[in-house]
């Protein structure tokens, strides 16, 4: 039998109004907003923070009602998005919690009104997690290998915390930061030779605002790059260079004979 989100929100709103708390209302609120901070790219860092301490409250209100800890985590990995309150039905719900304002009623919002996700959306979540590590990975090694360049080529040592932090706060693609590094190295190179700088956060600043500056430009070029390698892609017709490869037939090589005897 197939239940309707929209029957099983009216109910976690008909228990929101009458300050009723459940173990899967619990559940469903907590998967939601892990599900949104662990996929949801777009949340800003103050967002997730908010999110994570949401997460906490109300998994904290699970377990001080009986659900362990791994009914928590499994339901938290596999629990259908269909079954997700809203975000103003969970601001309502950690209202309550706060306020200590709510009756506990364990089984309102039964298992049977519980929806799970399939094996084929456990799949894509799994491989969505790994692309995510794998992304976060790369980007780590790609800051990494920027602090280096800047420490070897442009002699600012040590890349400090504080140093970092600004890298991080320029509004480009650590790939794009490292590319106008490269192109504009010698620019860059002599930029900080003719100045003056009164400590090596000073002569790291004035580069982060050359960075700044050519940024733009430098993602632009890439992106019109990228393009013209997609029209490249999407307009040749690969099936007939692929049969022109498969057809070539070298010219037969030209036997010599070699004849020596005047030589003797």
């Amino acid at each position: 039998m197939t239940i309707k989100t929209g029957r099983i929100r009216r109910l976690y709103d008909e228990a929101l109004q009458k300050s009723i708390l459940s173990d899967n209302m619990l559940l469903m609120a907590v998967s939601a907003l892990n599900n949104e901070i662990c996929f949801n790219d777009k949340l800003t860092d103050k967002q997730v923070a908010v999110y994570q301490s949401y997460r906490s409250t109300i998994a904290r209100t699970a377990i001080d009602n009986g659900i362990s800890k791994d009914r928590i985590t499994e339901v938290m990995q596999t629990l259908s998005t269909e079954r997700y309150p809203s975000p103003q039905q969970i601001t309502h719900l950690i209202t309550l919690i706060n306020n200590r304002s709510y009756s506990y009623q364990a089984e309102y919002i039964p298992d049977s009104d519980m929806k799970f996700k399939t094996a084929t959306e456990l799949q894509e979540q799994q491989q969505t997690v790994i692309k995510r590590n794998q992304a976060q990975i790369e980007h780590e090694q790609q800051f990494n290998e920027i602090c280096d360049y800047i420490s070897n080529q442009f002699n600012i040592s040590p890349i400090t915390a504080d140093m970092q932090v600004k890298l991080q706060q320029i509004t480009a693609d650590n790939n794009v930061i490292l590319t106008v590094l490269k192109r504009y190295k010698n620019d860059i190179y002599r930029a900080l030779q003719a100045k003056d700088f009164n400590s090596q956060y000073g002569k790291f600043s004035y580069l982060i605002g050359i960075i700044q500056k050519k940024a733009p430009e430098t993602k632009e070029k890439i992106e019109y790059r990228k393009r013209k390698e997609e029209e490249f892609l999407n307009n040749t017709d690969f099936s007939r260079v692929n049969s022109y490869v498969n057809n070539f037939k070298p010219k037969p090589e030209k036997k010599r004979h070699y004849n020596y005897d005047d030589l003797w």
